[in-house]
């Protein structure tokens, strides 16, 4: 009893220390002493010194009025240029998408599905009944002074079937579709928070030249880079001069892969595909209050008054007396 007691505070004060200092239940970690923080779980012991660094939250919130604060979080920017380099404008991106927590697991497990989801599955050897030969009794049971065998073509002989070896069998499983669509937003906004992904106006060439395009990314220094454009298609002189350029691949927006975006170093999206991805990732996200810049939230005086809070306050106390 006393071991989950102790875990279900252990949870409940690591949620107030990822969810930051803006929210209302984190001021029940103030009731600690440093000691004793420093006892009880002392990876949290600068919990304190994190709380009280007041300007990296208070950025995030308007001050208006005392008994709310309401939370505005930043909304991320990226310039719009041409395949040239020349400035276009800036373009406003989805939050939800381009800054996701950097959950490099599921990027594992997306990887490892995608990879066994195309193997072939063909390797196949022969055991003793497919190999040919072998049908009689290469000698007598009895008087050879040899040990018995029934088949030239068991395992331990030469040119004999294999016993345990590969058959034909897929090694694809199920990830679910939620995974993979979290998969694609940590992996954009690695890509986004590293400064490896642009965005472009239009990704259509003039013409199918090799050398025009490769003159282009030499200029912009892009050595190692994917080119996403559109929902299904893509620009047809940009497919043809890509093919005979090394580490240059170019995808449409649906067939966008977590393996193919970690294997370039430089993720070229066009303003048609970041559209289609924003609408299509943000589908499996539950909606979130504060996503419509009008989340209000009580302050810790009203919030206190709580039994909700009221039970959490004697619980840590008692925690405290430990």
């Amino acid at each position: 009893m006393a071991f989950s007691y102790l875990i279900s505070h252990v949870r409940h004060i690591s949620r107030n220390v990822c969810q930051g200092f803006h929210l209302p239940n984190a001021k029940l970690l103030y009731n600690f002493d440093s000691l004793k923080i420093n006892k009880i779980l002392p990876r949290l012991a600068s919990t304190k010194a994190v709380l009280e660094n007041n300007s990296t939250h208070d950025a995030d919130f308007s001050k208006d009025d005392k008994d709310y604060k309401i939370y505005k979080p930043s909304t991320p920017q990226a310039w719009i240029t041409s395949l040239d380099g020349e400035p276009k404008g800036i373009v406003e991106l989805d939050r939800r998408v381009f800054t996701a927590n950097p959950r490099l697991d599921i990027m594992h497990r997306y990887v490892v599905w995608q990879l066994a989801k195309r193997r072939a599955g063909t390797a196949k050897t022969k055991n003793r009944g497919e190999v040919r030969g072998g049908g009689r009794k290469p000698w007598p049971q009895k008087h050879t002074g040899r040990a018995r065998q029934g088949s030239i073509r068991a395992p331990h002989f030469r040119g004999g079937g294999v016993i345990h070896g590969p058959r034909p069998r897929s090694y694809d499983f199920t990830l679910p579709r939620k995974v993979r669509s979290m998969a694609l937003r940590v992996a954009l906004s690695v890509k986004f928070t590293q400064g490896d992904l642009h965005i472009v106006d239009s990704l259509c060439l003039e013409d199918h030249k090799t050398q025009h395009l490769k003159d282009m990314l030499d200029n912009r220094q892009w050595y190692s880079v994917l080119f996403v454009d559109g929902n299904t298609l893509i620009d047809r002189n940009l497919r043809l001069a890509s093919k005979n350029i090394p580490n240059c691949d170019s995808l449409p927006s649906m067939a966008l892969n977590v393996h193919m975006m970690l294997k370039r170093h430089t993720l070229v999206l066009s303003l048609h595909a970041v559209k289609l991805l924003q609408e299509r990732l943000v589908k499996d996200l539950a909606e979130q209050t504060w996503d419509k810049y009008d989340f209000k939230m009580s302050s810790f005086d009203s919030t206190w008054e709580s039994d909700y809070y009221t039970r959490e306050v004697e619980e840590l106390n008692e925690l405290q007396e430990l």
